[in-house]
């Protein structure tokens, strides 16, 4: 907790619902329990300090210490309100109709979360915990169509990183912030297959570019209204990792791959977005 300045702002109510310290009554009538121990907790708005809940002190079962992290609680609070959702904008596809699975398997591998879109789109949510890397999608990864991952580090140090007086969010504005910062705390990458369409534009340029070079070969100089040459990305934009240059990159817009992100998200970068800043100046 050193990391933030805000105390404990969510708890569980008894219905289950991830709740804000300003939706709950005072004291212990709040009857809540805290999201990563699951004892009983109290609301503390005191009229001076930061409201948060705090481990209740009558009751043997809190004497133990607990870790509470606002990276945790926001992840929760993701997972129960993203299922509220019933459309999403992704790049230039808006998807209606959605249905919602959280915590759930695919083909065997356990996921945060994913969505169906109306045309049958795999979309596979990442919302990691505090201490958790980003997951390894390797076996479904030809099941998926595009794997949205969450910046939960990031969002956490946003909006909890200051000493202001009463930082406070009800689940639906943890929502609404990230719909609002979402170019910031999103990447999305796209696995499904190439669109058709372009598929053929870009085998006719290659065809193109391959008949200019035999002209050339030939002897022929060739008619520029008559062939046009596609360009030749650079060595490094050829679909490799830029941290290791040895495995295909899936992340950042194909500009990582997953085992690198796993190992040095949390470590060497704070988050995934850090990471891919670094990375792309190289």
């Amino acid at each position: 907790m050193s990391n933030f300045g805000v105390m404990m702002p969510f708890a569980q109510d008894l219905s289950g619902r991830i709740v804000g310290i300003q939706e709950v009554e005072r004291g212990n009538h709040c009857n809540c329990v805290c999201l990563a121990c699951k004892t009983p907790v109290t609301a503390r708005k005191a009229s001076v300090n930061q409201w948060h809940f705090g481990h209740r002190t009558d009751k043997a079962s809190t004497e133990s210490e607990c870790y509470f992290s606002p990276v945790t609680a926001i992840a929760l609070v993701l997972r129960q309100q993203l299922s509220t959702l019933t459309s999403l904008t992704l790049g230039p596809r808006k998807y209606e109709n959605l249905t919602w699975q959280i915590d759930s398997c695919i083909e065997g591998v356990m996921v945060d979360g994913y969505t169906i879109t109306s045309d049958k789109r795999l979309i596979v949510f990442e919302i990691p915990f505090a201490n958790e890397a980003y997951q390894d999608l390797d076996e479904i990864c030809n099941r998926i169509d595009a794997v949205v991952s969450i910046d939960t580090h990031g969002m956490a140090t946003a909006l909890y990183a200051t000493q202001a007086k009463n930082v406070m969010y009800t689940s639906e504005e943890i929502l609404s912030q990230l719909l609002e910062h979402w170019e910031e705390w999103v990447v999305i990458t796209e696995t499904s297959e190439p669109d058709p369409i372009e598929q053929s534009k870009l085998e006719r340029s290659c065809l193109g570019a391959q008949e200019m070079m035999e002209t050339v070969t030939q002897g022929v100089a060739p008619n520029p209204l008559e062939c046009q040459v596609t360009e030749h990305p650079p060595a490094d934009s050829q679909g490799l990792c830029r941290s290791c240059h040895s495995r295909l990159g899936t992340r950042g817009k194909g500009l990582l791959c997953d085992p690198c992100v796993n190992q040095q998200v949390g470590i060497k970068f704070i988050n995934l977005t850090e990471m891919i800043k670094h990375y792309r100046q190289y």
